[in-house]
């Protein structure tokens, strides 16, 4: 099963994953969005990994043994947790500006 890792970037409105697979090249795949407001997650994780199972057409080795539905259930927490992140900097953006 490949590893999902969380990117950040300095800009709240930006979101990855970066996906590494168990193979002797340590396979590498990035997957990113970009939104100003919460995001559908399921949505935006088969999306990502849509462009992810794209990327990787040229790997039939890589596309047979990923369990892709685990994949999007992994990126979906990513994407959650980001959701989670945006409304907290959104948030504090409003506050900030209160007072």
């Amino acid at each position: 099963m490949p590893t999902i890792h969380r990117l950040g970037s300095d800009d709240p409105k930006h979101g990855g994953v970066l996906v590494t697979f168990d193979d002797e090249d340590r396979t590498a795949k990035v997957g990113s969005w970009t939104s100003s407001t919460h995001v559908n997650v399921e949505q935006t994780a088969r999306r990502v990994v849509e462009g992810i199972i794209e990327s990787a057409r040229d790997r039939p080795d890589l596309l047979n043994s990923t369990n892709w539905v685990s994949l999007v259930a992994g990126v979906c927490k990513h994407i959650t947790d980001w959701n989670d992140a945006l409304v907290r900097s959104v948030s504090a953006g409003l506050a900030e500006r209160l007072h």
